[in-house]
């Protein structure tokens, strides 16, 4: 995950995740975590089934 800012231990985020794609037995999915509206993370995430 990229950080876009310092967050502190036991700070409260919240996340947002889009289903990007399906292709074959693998989802791709993005996340992103806020922190008061403002955008402080985002990750690109494969999920295979195995």
């Amino acid at each position: 995950m990229k950080l876009r800012a310092f967050i502190p231990p036991g700070e409260l985020l919240e996340l947002e995740v889009k289903l990007t794609g399906i292709e074959g037995n693998t989802a791709n999915i993005s996340v992103e975590s806020r922190r008061n509206k403002r955008p402080v993370g985002a990750a690109q995430v494969a999920l295979v089934a195995v």
